[in-house]
């Protein structure tokens, strides 16, 4: 199978993952007020697509993340883009907003129950609000707990580059310097799956929420993660690339930092 072909090609992977958790009786009055704050907010000092048309939030399009975020702490995205502090405790959720026919996933910081005060045009993944974390031959690997379903990602430990994530329904890749997203494939929903990863090279081995992720000192540094049935992408980053391969060892991305 192609276990260890992706090992011997420098590579990188990194991922986000686009969800939220289950919704409360309070999700309508957060969508009215969404939909308030998105009115009257500038596009052009926005993280909103512009000219796409008049922003919607529809019904029962958000859910609660589970996620506070306290008094006075920075909330910043993974590639230090959008940040915000907060006089008081916020919660953190999912939404989608349409704009035409294009629906972008939207962070919201919610006050008090219902009351929208900061909204983002990044999925709730791209916050590392909480995770867990290793890092071994210069690669750093994230495992998000803000998320509903396991996602993983990893990238340089000098922060620079490219990141890639890997989660049970996606796979990403997005650039440090653009803090744009250069890759996004769905995972397949049915898929013949690939041998387990058996290999000498590969020094640490972690997995969490269903997705694992294994270093080698390949190459000077490579982490390689996917989803632990071994169906979907197998993504990884080295300290010289990206990159992103399918069950059969073909190579769907692979970019040099």
């Amino acid at each position: 199978m192609a276990n260890l072909r992706f090992v011997c090609v420098t590579l990188a992977l990194t991922g986000v993952l686009q969800a939220g958790c289950g919704s409360g009786d309070a999700s309508p009055r957060v969508e009215d007020s969404l939909q308030k704050y998105l009115g009257a907010m500038n596009p052009e000092q926005s993280s909103f697509p512009v000219g796409a048309g008049v922003p919607r939030v529809r019904h029962n399009a958000c859910t609660d993340g589970h996620v506070k975020v306290p008094k006075g702490k920075l909330l910043s995205d993974q590639a230090g883009q959008w940040k915000a502090r907060f006089p008081e405790e916020v919660a953190l959720w999912s939404c989608a907003v349409t704009f035409g026919s294009l629906t972008q996933q939207a962070t919201v910081a919610v006050r008090g129950g219902t009351k929208v005060v900061w909204a983002v045009a990044l999925p709730l993944d791209a916050f590392p609000v909480s995770e867990t974390a290793h890092a071994d031959a210069g690669i750093t690997c994230r495992w998000l707990s803000a998320t509903p379903d396991g996602v993983a990602i990893c990238q340089r430990a000098t922060g620079t580059g490219f990141a890639v994530g890997v989660a049970r329904r996606i796979v990403v890749v997005q650039s440090w310097k653009t803090g744009k997203r250069v890759l996004v494939r769905n995972q397949p929903d049915h898929s013949p799956g690939f041998g387990p990863l058996n290999n000498k090279r590969i020094v640490h081995s972690e997995t969490h929420r269903g997705i694992v992720c294994y270093w080698s000192r390949t190459v000077g540094g490579t982490a390689l993660c996917n989803r632990v049935d071994r169906h979907g992408y197998i993504a990884g980053v080295s300290k010289s690339a990206a990159i992103v391969l399918n069950e059969h060892g073909k190579i769907v991305f692979l970019r040099n930092h």
